[in-house]
């Protein structure tokens, strides 16, 4: 009986407890069919959702801009990415107090020499000269054209001739003058060159026949070109090789483009364009549309003097194919991340001995005898090299002895910056539109002890490299404690306006 009793008990007991957890159990494995039924339903709500978004973004896009620079539809600018801090701040003030002899051990470990041969042509290259380097080739655009050299130096190929009037040159300096009457006579190309990759884009001018065009020189599909016979052009005056990316009317002034790819370049308007809206960059399709304008923080407006001083004129570089700017004026060198973007990247401090403002700069009103401005800035992979001055550099302030010349090398890795030269007097050559240099103090060579080094420029992979032309290089062996056989054995066989150049590397 007792025994019964808890036989029923225990069923009990396990009837209140095993039903319910059975039901739950079954409730559980509803409420999952449900969840299956809800995700299916939820995932049903994203795609409407998405294809709400995605025609929500089509009609913005048609408002604000495409992503395809060909559409002709602008950007507008990131006004956020130019707000943010610079990863560098480069104290000028700070640094004057670090005053020392820098060598180049300090900074590299390998010196490599390439002299530019020109085969029957030694008036092709001079020494002011501007180099661009690419992954395979070297051009050189001299004031009578461009050519194409492999980095052995090796000449390749002439690839646009100017005209020679009104050019003078001793294989140091060159003076060109072009007045309106022998501007109408002109054909070259004018401005500066620039590439990407091995492509290189320049511009070609042909006063005579009104052509304005901007060429692309293409190394695969145009080294073994006949000069005149790959122009799309009916007049070959200058022989200029390449296909022709833009053609621009005679009234276009503009001589520097900035290639950013294939499809689109930049351009930097004037400080004092009459244009209502002022912008310190526009970056375009070579189809002619505008693909995004960069708002000017600095304007200048309400200038009303007949002269405007030329002070200095910005820093435009390429560093792994990427383009960096300083605005005129400005303090920070931006990079260009496309198609909206100006980042801050590292900015010269000069504290209160800065120009305050494009006004104070270009308003001759403005005296700028204490002020310190920005001469140069070469950035290299590792490091950053700065010349700066007290005062505007011109011949004036040169003869009135408040123009000298500072400069600096920031260090990457460890952060120091140096100056080694502090307030030089410039250089001033005889001749009376000669213009003031500063004077030849670099980083010490104690590897090969050769020349001592200081940058014109670095490679497309940021190597800083240094040009002298033969001329230069034969006066200045007397001078120094060249100790270096190879250079020694280079100047005795370089040409008097052939190219060296001088590259470091780690």
């Amino acid at each position: 009986m007792n025994r019964q009793k808890i036989i029923s008990g225990l069923t009990k007991l396990i009837l209140t407890f095993v039903i319910p957890i059975l039901i739950i159990g079954a409730s559980a494995c509803n409420r999952g069919n449900r969840l299956k039924t809800d995700e299916a339903s939820l995932s049903n709500k994203i795609i409407l959702e998405e294809k709400q978004k995605d025609s929500l973004l089509q009609e913005q896009i048609k408002l604000k801009g495409s992503p395809d620079a060909s559409t002709g539809i602008s950007f507008k600018e990131d006004k956020k990415a130019r707000q943010t801090k610079p990863l560098i701040s480069l104290d000028i003030i700070k640094s004057r107090e670090l005053v020392r002899q820098l060598k180049l051990s300090e900074i590299s470990n390998k010196l490599e020499y390439i002299y530019l041969s020109i085969p029957g042509d030694t008036s092709l290259v001079v020494e002011e000269s501007s180099l661009v380097f690419t992954p395979n080739y070297i051009y050189v655009n001299w004031p009578l054209g461009i050519a194409c050299f492999d980095h052995d130096g090796n000449f390749l190929k002439k690839i646009c001739v100017g005209t020679t009037d009104h050019y003078q040159h001793d294989g140091r300096t060159s003076l060109r003058y072009i007045s309106k009457e022998s501007m109408m006579l002109f054909y070259g190309s004018k401005g500066d060159i620039n590439a990407i990759g091995d492509k290189l884009v320049y511009l070609y001018k042909d006063y005579p026949n009104e052509i304005n065009q901007l060429m692309m020189f293409d190394p695969i599909r145009d080294m073994d070109v006949v000069p005149g016979l790959y122009t799309e052009l009916e007049n070959k005056k200058g022989n200029p090789i390449g296909s022709v990316l833009k053609s621009f009317n005679m009234d276009y002034k503009g001589t520097n483009h900035y290639p950013l790819d294939e499809k689109t370049f930049g351009t930097i308007p004037d400080k004092l364009s009459r244009e209502k809206m002022k912008n310190v960059f526009v970056s375009k399709s070579y189809t002619d549309d505008t693909t995004c304008v960069f708002q000017d923080y600095d304007p200048i407006e309400n200038f009303s003097n007949s002269v405007a001083r030329g002070v200095e004129r910005g820093d435009i570089h390429y560093l792994n194919g990427i383009f960096h700017y300083r605005p005129r004026f400005n303090d920070t060198t931006f990079i260009l991340e496309p198609p909206n973007k100006l980042i801050p990247k590292f900015t010269i401090d000069f504290g209160e001995r800065g120009i305050s403002s494009s006004m104070e700069g270009i308003n001759p009103k403005y005296n700028l005898v204490d002020k310190f401005v920005h001469s140069d800035i070469i950035e290299s992979a590792a490091h950053i090299f700065v010349q700066y001055t007290q005062d505007y550099v011109c011949p004036k302030t040169a003869r009135k002895g408040t123009l000298k010349f500072n400069r600096a090398v920031y260090i990457k890795r460890s952060g120091d910056l140096i100056h080694i030269m502090l307030d030089s007097k410039p250089i001033i050559q005889k001749e009376a539109l000669s213009w003031p240099t500063p004077a030849r103090k670099g980083i010490v060579n104690d590897i090969d002890y050769g020349l001592d080094f200081w940058p014109d420029g670095i490679t497309e992979t940021g190597i800083p490299y240094m040009k002298f032309s033969g001329a230069s290089l034969k006066k200045e062996i007397p001078k120094s404690e060249i100790k270096s056989k190879e250079l020694i054995d280079i100047a005795n066989r370089i040409g008097p306006n052939e190219l060296l150049i001088i590259l470091i590397k780690q």
